[in-house]
């Protein structure tokens, strides 16, 4: 018959309705019968296939949980330590919190188990005191992984227990085998987790005779009735038992020691259920109205054949070209790709291309499959990579079930082992269930990985791999230790990590590595801040690549993490050290300079700089800014620096056409190559130097030594706030040497002892930062609250009153405000509480105490100072703000402060100080404006 005969189609289609209308109700009471029991089977099968899945994937989840976790333990240092020092209660400290927290993750885990390289116990955590027994004699797993050095699984009898057991062993840092550490865990976990999955009626645990059963007590009964009937060995997987008019279904589930030998049977029972009932009368129902149907749809159909017949000639002729076309295209297109690609249903390859051809050395596919009945007959036991059968599926039907996996596959050709990056993509024009397979050659990219991998073991660097294909993340167990994690607490994507990049350094990192990926980079390089576990930022160095196919498309990216954040301290440390000792040197009031033996400059101050107009001028004699004789002198003192260490001189100096009077000091110092140096330190001592010969300049030198011996006490002031921080300081690396003398020092210790020294380091350079302050030589007006003024002078003086064990009293009005010479203020409160200290300390009054009470009335300020001292000779009080005169030995006093007091309030701050006994000692007066504009 033409197909394209209307008249006779139209003839068969109705012929063939007819009968097929007439079979279907000859067939259809034998039909949904038949159909019943057919779909309960299939119900049953489909039912007991996922059971078996889920049970399975329950089991190996928790026994690959516990594998990890127990290889984890085997490769933490302690233990090989605490093995090797023969240490078992340091051991058992270790290990017994980690086995508590095991047991409540776990109640099912029992055993926690280190033993030695020679067969004998070490230390059982869960049963500290039996130990030293030869438990290699008894315990076939023992013997091999004594033998093997691997780790191992599987459900065992021991000594004590019988449970299955996970076994790995410990190696020392040369890589020998000195024993292993085991965790046991009771089969009972394996009976909940099946009753959870299926909701079982009942479980049974088969060991040899031994019978265990898991059920309800108003079951037990039951089963024990069956058990009269039955032996264990008599039951089969997924077959129906009746007890007491109940139907049960059984499942079979076989646990295996380390020989993979059948170890334990577990069996579980379920009801069932008379779900289909209903099944006999829908079915008759649904034919009913199928029937309905056909009769509609024949008369449809002989009115639109004829319609649509001409038409349909027309398009098959169009799409057949179209078909003979893209299929020679496709051919075309399939055999000039280099990756291998095969077309595969459940039962054998359709199709293969010229590459995989060649790969294995035929030249036909017919000629392949004479001599392979799969592909996977080639598929070598690597590890990561599939192998012919993976978790009882074959490999295609693996890769179907988790096509969003990454897989691959190990191949040898010619000696050389490949590997392959395998995809499954199912074909939607074909009806028998094809799937395209690719395999993509990624060899070099897995001897990379190896290479990365192997130099990786020998530091501590952190690896990541990201597949940018499928944009799935690895990250090595030293990656999520940097951080502060374990392996199992941090998960491996590229939302984590982005939540843990800081927020200023994020844009930076993800444009370097979006540069890269896009081959604008040859390599990948980025400095950033990561969070830690605890909150605080760890700076790591990110260095990585890009790997890219032969169509220059990124595929995957690989790279280290180095944790830096040690070095990024110091670099800051260094650079605040630097930078305070540059900002010292150039507001020292003196000139420094340094310069080696040939007269070359290597150091110069700003002020030294200032001096010989020329920042980058170097001196060669002198000649462009001093005379023969001062050259000839300065050259002089450098000789004898250099023989004696030091040397000290005044020098003459003309400058602008006006001499000059430098206090110069030169001495010899040692750079770390031994060679050296001369450094001079000059002070221009000219108003002194002239003041001291014209005696009308005498109020000049007495506020230069006045200055002088306030930097002596300031100097003692500052040794008094050291004292403790260096103190402190010297105490905990005391203690840290007394911890690495008994080998106590830890992480923990180390991290604790370095902070103690950063802190009271801080405390050092915020002493030095508070007395830089008091010493700048600014004289400024400022506005400033009247308790900042006595807050900074505490801060020098403070420490000084503590260690004497005087009593501050202060009612100052923080309300106060004044606009004044802020500096100059604080050198007399300074003065006036130094001189009440002294006065408290030489008397050595009890209970010594100053009282210091400020008030304001309209503009002006009042300040009192008092102390319970001895207060002052009457026949003195006139004397007291005269210039030299003092009360205290002359070795100890200039007689020179309250002068200087009195000088500053009278002619700075246009204000009157004054002094008056009191019952208890004596009390200075000051008043000045709160503005002195």
């Amino acid at each position: 018959m033409n197909i394209f005969d209307t008249k006779e189609l139209q003839k068969s289609v109705i012929l063939y309705i007819s009968l097929a209308m007439l079979t279907l109700l000859l067939s259809s009471i034998f039909t949904i019968s038949f159909a019943h029991k057919q779909y309960i089977e299939e119900k049953e099968k489909e039912y007991k296939n996922k059971i078996d899945v889920n049970i399975q994937d329950a089991i190996n989840y928790i026994i690959k949980h516990y594998y990890y976790r127990v290889r984890s333990l085997s490769e933490t240092a302690n233990i090989r330590s605490y093995i090797l020092n023969n240490d078992r209660d340091g051991l058992y400290k270790v290990l017994y919190p980690m086995f508590k927290l095991m047991q409540e993750e776990n109640s099912y885990l029992k055993i926690m188990h280190v033993h030695l390289a020679d067969g004998r116990s070490f230390l059982r955590v869960h049963k500290p005191d039996d130990y030293g027994d030869n438990i290699a004699q008894t315990r076939a797993m023992i013997r091999n992984i004594h033998k093997s050095h691997k780790t191992t699984t599987g459900y065992e009898t021991g000594r004590h227990d019988s449970v299955y057991r996970i076994i790995s062993p410990i190696f020392d840092t040369n890589g020998t085998y000195i024993g292993a550490i085991e965790i046991g865990i009771e089969p009972t976990f394996l009976i909940e987790a099946i009753k959870n999955i299926s909701d079982s009626f009942g479980v049974l645990f088969i060991k040899e005779d031994e019978l265990k059963i898991f059920s309800s007590s108003d079951e037990n009964e039951k089963f024990k009735k069956l058990y009269n009937q039955f032996k264990p060995i008599d039951f089969n997987d997924h077959k129906h038992y009746d007890i007491d008019g109940q139907d049960y279904m059984t499942h079979f589930i076989i646990l295996k020691n380390f020989s993979d030998e059948d170890s334990v049977k577990i069996i579980t029972f379920q009801k069932k259920d008379n779900i289909f009932s209903s099944f006999f009368y829908t079915y008759y129902l649904r034919y009913l109205l199928i029937l309905s149907l056909f009769f509609v749809i024949v008369f449809m159909v002989i009115k639109q054949v004829r319609k649509y017949q001409e038409s349909v000639e027309d398009i098959y002729n169009q799409q057949v070209d179209e078909l003979t076309k893209s299929k020679t295209n496709l051919q075309d297109l399939f055999d000039t790709t280099p990756d291998i690609l095969i077309t595969i249903n459940s039962k054998t390859i359709k199709n293969a291309n010229k590459a995989m051809l060649e790969f294995f050395g035929y030249n036909t596919l017919e000629d392949f499959l004479s001599e392979h009945n799969c592909i996977c007959d080639y598929f070598e036991e690597v590890y990561e990579c599939l192998e012919e059968s993976v978790h009882g599926l074959k490999w295609f039907e693996y890769i179907k079930q988790n096509n969003h996996k990454v897989h691959k596959v190990s191949m040898t050709k010619n000696g050389k082992k490949y590997f392959f990056d395998i995809k499954s993509k199912k074909l939607s024009y074909d009806t028998d269930n094809t799937h395209l397979v690719v395999f993509t050659d990624i060899t070099e990219i897995e001897l990379s990985r190896e290479r990365y991998i192997f130099a990786l073991n020998a530091t501590n660097d952190g690896l990541w791999d990201l597949n940018l294909v499928n944009n799935e993340l690895y990250l090595s167990n030293n990656w999520k230790k940097q951080l502060g994690y374990n392996p199992d607490e941090l998960e491996s994507s590229q939302e984590v990590w982005k939540e843990l990049l800081h927020p200023d350094d994020k844009d930076k990192v993800i444009n370097n590595f979006q540069s890269n990926i896009k081959g604008q980079t040859d390599t990948y390089e980025c400095v950033y801040r990561l969070k830690h576990k605890d909150g605080h930022w760890v700076w790591i160095l990110d260095r990585g690549k890009t790997l890219f196919d032969h169509n220059e498309i990124a595929i995957r990216a690989i790279g280290t993490h180095t944790d830096i954040t040690k070095v990024k301290q110091l670099e800051k440390d260094l650079k605040g050290q630097k930078y305070i000792f540059e900002l010292f040197m150039d507001h020292i009031p003196a000139y420094v300079v340094i310069k080696d033996i040939d007269q070359e400059y290597v150091y110069a101050n700003l002020l030294s700089k200032h001096f010989f107009d020329n920042e980058n001028h170097q001196i060669e004699g002198g000649e462009n800014f001093f005379d023969e004789e001062t050259i000839n002198k300065i050259k002089s003192m450098d000789d004898i620096a250099y023989e004696k260490g030091k040397c000290e001189d005044i020098l003459k100096i003309p400058k602008a056409n006006i001499d000059r009077y430098y206090r110069v000091i030169k001495f010899s110092i040692k750079n770390n190559e031994s060679k050296k140096r001369i450094a001079t330190i000059a002070f221009d001592i000219t108003e002194d130097y002239n003041n001291k010969l014209e005696l009308k300049e005498q109020q000049n030198i007495m506020i230069s030594q006045s200055r002088q011996a306030a930097l002596g006490e300031m100097i003692s002031m500052i040794a008094h706030q050291w004292r403790q921080p260096i103190s402190i300081i010297s105490m905990e690396a005391s203690n840290m040497l007394a911890d690495i003398e008994f080998d106590n020092l830890n992480n923990i210790l180390s991290k604790e002892y370095a902070n103690n020294i950063m802190y009271q380091t801080q405390e050092l350079s915020h002493t030095i930062d508070d007395f830089r302050n008091f010493f700048k030589p600014v004289k400024i007006r400022e506005k400033v609250k009247l308790e900042n003024i006595f807050f900074n002078v505490m801060k020098i003086i403070g420490k000084s009153l503590e260690n004497n064990s005087i009593n501050v009293v202060m009612e100052i009005d923080n309300t106060i405000e004044l606009y004044t010479y802020s500096r100059e203020l604080m050198q007399v409160i300074i003065n006036l509480i130094k001189n009440a200290k002294d006065s408290l300390v030489e008397h050595n009054k009890e209970n010594p105490t100053i009282k210091i009470l400020t008030k304001k009335e309209k503009n002006i300020i009042t300040i009192s100072i008092c102390d319970n001292g001895s207060g002052i000779d009457e026949k003195n009080k006139e004397k007291i703000f005269e210039p030299y005169f003092s009360t205290k030995d002359q070795k100890d006093a200039t007689g020179l402060g309250l002068y200087m007091s009195k000088t500053i309030i009278e002619r700075h701050l246009n204000g009157k100080i004054s002094a008056n006994n009191t019952e208890k000692g004596i009390c200075f007066c000051i008043i000045i404006p709160d503005d002195l504009d």
